[in-house]
């Protein structure tokens, strides 16, 4: 027989249950990860004289470039520049070497982070000097028949096939350059290379006249006797051709075995203050030396 419950055990269940619904309905304990870390230290770089600095910049400024114990000055003492491109950038370039060979400053805001270039020449710290001139300059000239051609990987390929053409030159000379500078002047990048969108889509940059021309063309209904002269052949986002103006010249011109550096002209410009919304906008003066000089 099943004893009745009293009035004390009926009020101590009714405390249980209460404390267990409120139980319940408390958050639970946070929990955190245990585990320890800790922070690793810089790598040290080295520079002329056997000395170390963790900057790539501080180094080179203060110390120079490596060289081997014992050595008192590093191993390139010369480079010999070649400059291949249309005559009015041609002349920018070689305005512009001669500029890298002195000091060039900026607002000096961020000294550590963009820090002055102190010159590329036969003094501390480079110990090099730029080496150039008419005997290693080729004159790239009909670009504009190039860029008028509709299809745009055959525009990619005809200004290609003029860039190839001066290096060939440049790379039968006695003595050969040690690297050539490839001008491309801001009508080839427009119309010869492609932008990637943050979503991953390749588009173009611009169209040329000849080439909406065609497109419109072809948009009534036009047939084109040859393969190559339909403006729609190649579109954006096909691996096969040259979409990219500079893995196409690099890899032609990988045949003459001289390195090649690729400029834009808005990385010749002496002049800091652009308007940074400017599509034409690039890092201050020292900074582009810097990049360039170390790239060269």
């Amino acid at each position: 027989m099943k004893p009745m419950p009293t009035k004390r055990t009926a009020k101590k269940s009714r405390r249980q249950n209460k404390l267990a619904s409120r139980s319940n309905n408390s958050p639970r304990p946070q929990r955190f990860p245990s585990f320890d870390s800790g922070m690793i230290s810089e790598p040290l770089l080295a520079f002329g004289g056997q000395h170390h600095h963790v900057d790539p910049k501080t180094g080179l400024a203060l110390y120079g470039p490596y060289s081997l114990k014992g050595q008192s000055r590093p191993p390139v003492t010369s480079i010999r520049v070649g400059i291949v491109g249309p005559p009015a950038m041609m002349a920018d370039a070689e305005q512009w070497l001669e500029a890298c060979r002195g000091m060039l400053t900026n607002d000096g805001s961020m000294p550590f982070l963009y820090p002055h270039f102190p010159g590329f020449n036969g003094e501390h710290p480079f110990q090099c000097e730029l080496m150039f001139g008419a005997a290693w300059n080729e004159t790239i000239l009909n670009l504009d028949q190039a860029l008028r051609e509709p299809n745009f990987y055959e525009r990619v390929k005809q200004i290609v096939k003029r860039y190839v053409g001066a290096v060939e030159i440049l790379a039968g000379r006695q003595p050969s350059p040690d690297v050539i500078v490839c001008c491309i002047p801001q009508q080839v990048i427009d119309f010869c290379t492609v932008k990637i969108s943050k979503a991953g889509e390749v588009k173009r940059i611009k169209r040329s006249l000849s080439e909406k021309k065609a497109l419109k063309e072809v948009e009534s209904g036009q047939l084109f006797l040859f393969g190559e002269m339909d403006p729609t052949a190649g579109i954006e986002g096909e691996e096969e051709g040259h979409e990219n103006l500079r893995r196409g010249l690099k890899a032609e011109v990988m045949q003459y075995k001289i390195p090649t550096q690729l400029v834009w002209p808005r990385t010749l410009k002496l002049i800091d203050g652009q308007d940074s919304s400017s599509k034409d906008r690039s890092q201050d003066v020292a900074t582009r030396a810097w990049n360039f000089i170390t790239g060269l």
